[in-house]
């Protein structure tokens, strides 16, 4: 109980008293120091939207995870709306930048009706900073678990499934596993006869053939 819960931060304190003597640090300022200013300010940077990237004009933000942002950009030849994907400033780490390859060589090899097209790839002068990125086919539509909640008819579901599984089987026919497919990396496109599913994000998608 309490016995215990003292002792042990008599014993905690006791061992930071000794790092301090060792190795003074100051406690005023946050524990990263350096490194964790630099973080904030690339976030900083992050947070203000560029107008152009690489040659396309940025029109808004789409989404952000944990290793890049997705931007609404418009491309001028030829002209049409895109997707452009850049890898996260404060996430450039060299395996990052791998993945994001890895992304680029995943869907160079897709061309399928359920998955997103990818139009180019390279790399871009952002905030100061030369960062990888990605364009690819804009699509306009609801995350799954939305849909979900506006379509009632089980043969609308149906058919999506059927969709998604064309869609799987056939990336897998290319040595191509996604590993992160979710229902916020599904997107439906309502416009036309029927219900249209899409996926997103190879992000972390694993090539098993052909590799190199």
């Amino acid at each position: 109980g309490l016995e215990i819960e003292a002792g042990v931060r008599a014993e905690l304190e006791a061992m930071l008293a000794s790092e301090v003597t060792r190795c003074p640090i100051d406690l005023s300022r946050p524990a990263l120091g350096p490194p964790f200013d630099v973080l904030a300010a690339a976030r900083v940077a992050a947070e203000r939207l560029p107008q152009w990237i690489a040659g396309y004009r940025i029109h808004g933000r789409l989404g952000e995870g944990s290793g890049g942002i997705v931007f609404r950009a418009q491309q001028e030849q030829p002209r049409r709306d895109v997707a452009l994907k850049l890898l996260h400033v404060a996430a450039a780490t060299p395996d990052a930048v791998r993945r994001f390859a890895t992304e680029v060589r995943a869907l160079s090899r897709l061309r399928h009706p359920g998955i997103a097209h990818i139009y180019e790839a390279g790399v871009g002068t952002v905030w100061g900073t030369s960062l990888p990125y990605l364009t690819m086919e804009l699509v306009d539509g609801m995350p799954l678990a939305q849909w979900r909640l506006t379509e009632p008819r089980a043969d609308a579901s149906l058919d999506v499934v059927i969709q998604l599984l064309d869609a799987i089987g056939y990336a897998h026919q290319q040595g191509v596993i996604h590993r992160d497919l979710k229902p916020s990396n599904i997107v439906i496109e309502t416009a036309g006869r029927g219900p249209r599913a899409r996926i997103l994000d190879f992000g972390v998608a694993r090539i098993t053939v052909g590799d190199e």
